[in-house]
């Protein structure tokens, strides 16, 4: 039944380990001789060849080993796992769909399918921001040492009134000067990347003001002040905020055929669903 299946296939992603497909004679040298047109997409964690191609491991392995956690985490601190699973989305889910479509691009000109070879440790290093600081300066980038991991003051999380965080982004110098003058304080204009002896004045300063209000307060006042700021929501805000719920990030889907049955919620934009009675 498998094979009937593929010879009609366009696309067959598999994610087993090293070895497992051919040992079920459902590899891709396998399947290409019944249907020469399949996009074969394998996703493992550390690719078909190398060294470590037949160790296991899990999303925080790759992360790990590809350099991201040492990006991650605060200053004197130990480095944090990342919950949105960054090798998982952009090993299997980005990477992978990016090397399917291109693959299927190749067919509509050659007729013939290929082999694609997606490594979860692959898609972790192709995110990594620090690498190219590296590569440029010869200086190793750590979790709470560089602009984008806390050691900046204008681009930061901080504690606000209610113990919730609100961040803030100002790189550009306007965006840092609007902020001084929504917070009162404009002594701190030109202090946007303080020597090291005077940062932790500007962070205490900057700390002082947000506990004055509480998150949403700050957002509500800072979100037409033209400066970067936003609040650290939780999954159920962020999915009840006006900005997502106009992008249509949620998709309610009806379950009964006729239209009236219970609707669940999908926050997948790129999925769409037509109501069954439509």
């Amino acid at each position: 039944m498998f094979y009937r299946l593929v010879k009609k296939a366009d696309v067959l992603v598999e994610g087993f380990r090293l070895g497992v497909m051919k040992r079920l004679q459902a590899d891709y040298e396998t399947l290409k001789k019944l249907n020469p047109r399949l996009i074969y997409c394998s996703l493992t964690g550390y690719g078909q060849d190398g060294p470590y191609a037949s160790i296991p491991g899990h999303d925080m392995n790759y992360a790990a080993l590809g350099g991201a956690l040492s990006l991650i985490g605060p200053r004197d601190g130990p480095p944090y796992l990342a919950s949105n699973m960054l090798a998982d989305v952009a090993g299997a889910g980005l990477h992978g769909t990016i090397g399917i479509l291109l693959a299927l691009m190749a067919r509509e000109r050659t007729a013939k399918g290929q082999f694609v070879d997606i490594a979860y440790l692959d898609g972790v290093i192709s995110l990594l921001d620090g690498a190219l600081m590296y590569f440029a300066t010869g200086q190793i980038p750590r979790w709470g040492e560089t602009f984008l991991t806390g050691a900046a003051p204008y681009a930061n999380v901080y504690r606000c009134k209610d113990g919730e965080y609100i961040t803030i982004g100002c790189f550009e110098p306007n965006f840092w000067q609007n902020l001084c003058h929504a917070i009162g304080r404009e002594d701190l204009i030109p202090l946007q990347d303080p020597p090291p002896q005077k940062r932790e004045m500007v962070f205490s300063a900057l700390q002082e003001a947000f506990l004055s209000r509480t998150r949403d307060e700050w957002f509500e006042f800072l979100k037409d002040k033209e400066t970067c700021a936003a609040p650290v929501y939780y999954i159920n805000e962020t999915f009840s905020d006006p900005q997502v719920l106009h992008r249509h990030m949620v998709v309610e889907i009806t379950r009964s055929p006729a239209g009236q049955g219970e609707t669940d919620r999908y926050p997948y934009k790129a999925i769409r669903y037509a109501r069954a009675d439509k």
